[in-house]
């Protein structure tokens, strides 16, 4: 009776074990940067109306910027990023690299600060 008892009790902390296991990809082990970005205000000021700015950065470290106009792409790039204690610095297509401070509250991206502010949500 007892190695039937032990038997069950090692079957049940196998269980328990490979149940937690199967739980570590959760959202709090994921880059809050990496989603798609939706543009919602410049300096404080919201968008205007036909203008639309995406960007996306991707758990690869790439990013992709559009900014369009009535439907019509005015501004693009693309290449790559990484983020450290609230800085991020990204290298466009062309090898310049710029490095801005950002925060992530919730939903919200802000990139820059006071009348340089990008705002983001996704």
């Amino acid at each position: 009776m007892k190695m039937l008892k032990w038997l069950l009790m090692a079957g049940m902390v196998t269980s328990m074990c490979l149940a937690l296991a199967g739980c570590s990809d959760s959202d709090d082990d994921r880059d809050p940067l990496v989603a798609t970005w939706s543009l919602q205000s410049v300096g404080g000021q919201p968008v205007e109306p036909g203008l639309t700015g995406r960007l996306v950065f991707n758990g690869n470290g790439t990013f992709n910027y559009e900014l369009t106009m009535n439907g019509n792409v005015v501004d693009s790039d693309r290449g790559t990023w990484s983020a450290d204690g609230g800085v991020l610095t990204t290298t466009d297509a062309s090898g310049e690299t710029e490095r801005i401070s950002y925060s992530v509250v919730g939903r919200t991206l802000t990139i820059g600060q006071g009348r340089d502010a990008l705002v983001f949500t996704r």
